[in-house]
């Protein structure tokens, strides 16, 4: 099954202290203190020294709230020197592990960016989808306006920095093929546009798992992606990349599927101009 197949929500790029018991592969218990890299609203990818089975179960419990719930290894991701990397699913998604509101994925095809935001009255946190409007207020200023439920009525929200911890570099998306550079004649087909083009310079990243993050500033945004300029060769075509809009030094960085559907070359800049195109999960999981 595919990556786009399998995700059903955008990925948060955090790092949780979290307390992981099950058994190995040998057959032993174990009880360990591990860390997410990545969380969504059905699992997350965690770092742990010990070898899991696919399939196992496995508690999680998050250091920080006490709260806890059961997961299911759905596979290893990678071997590094701080241990194993593995993918797991929640067993039960009512349960809310993180602490973190997640709206329905639906709502990404009006986004224009998305951020981990947290209400400056009860400290709530939600991943949020921007509109056109409020990536602009929200570049300007860094808090926008919008219902909390916690507080009954609008509240400013802010980018959510506490209780997490940034990733000095957050691991690639797996799975991902790499590339092939084959840059296509500039153009694309008008249909392919979703939304109005508002001219900003965010800055935003995109991640792959050859080259990992590429850090850029967009030229324009809309609800159907962005285009910017990179120093790197990309392909075309393929769904190859994450992308984050708007991104930040610190924590919280939301990375969606992608795939670059325009390529043009600034031979007097030494560079690329990109156009990138967001997928909307939602729709795949309706149609498989």
């Amino acid at each position: 099954m595919s990556e786009v197949q399998t995700r059903r929500t955008d990925r948060i790029s955090l790092e949780i202290r979290i307390l992981a018991s099950g058994t190995d592969t040998t057959g032993r218990g174990f009880q360990d203190i591990a860390r997410t890299l990545s969380i969504s609203r059905y699992g997350a990818k965690i770092a742990i020294k010990h070898d899991l089975a696919t399939d196992h179960e496995l508690n999680i419990r998050n250091i920080a709230s006490g709260a806890e719930a059961d997961f299911r290894v759905v596979g290893r991701i990678s071997e590094g020197p701080e241990g194993q990397c593995y993918g797991v699913e929640s067993k039960d998604p009512a349960i809310n592990l993180w602490g973190i509101s997640f709206p329905p994925i639906s709502e990404s095809e009006a986004a224009v960016g998305r951020v981990l935001l947290e209400c400056v009255r009860c400290h709530s946190q939600q991943l949020v989808y921007l509109n056109e409007l409020e990536v602009e207020v929200f570049e300007a200023s860094h808090v926008v306006s919008r219902p909390c439920k916690d507080c009954a009525g609008n509240s400013l929200w802010k980018r959510s920095t506490d209780s997490v911890i940034a990733l000095t570099s957050p691991p690639p998306l797996q799975g991902m093929p790499s590339y092939q550079p084959l840059l296509l004649p500039p153009g694309r087909p008008q249909d392919e546009r979703q939304g109005q083009r508002v001219n900003l310079h965010l800055k935003a990243c995109i991640r792959t798992r050859d080259r990992g993050d590429d850090v850029v500033t967009t030229e324009n945004v809309s609800r159907g992606g962005l285009c910017c300029k990179s120093t790197e060769r990309y392909g075309v075509g393929v769904v190859v990349v994450e992308v984050c809009v708007p991104y930040s030094d610190g924590p919280g960085n939301i990375f969606s599927l992608a795939r670059i559907v325009h390529a043009k070359p600034l031979p007097g800049e030494g560079s690329y101009s990109y156009g990138i195109a967001h997928l909307h999960i939602h729709k795949r999981w309706a149609e498989n």
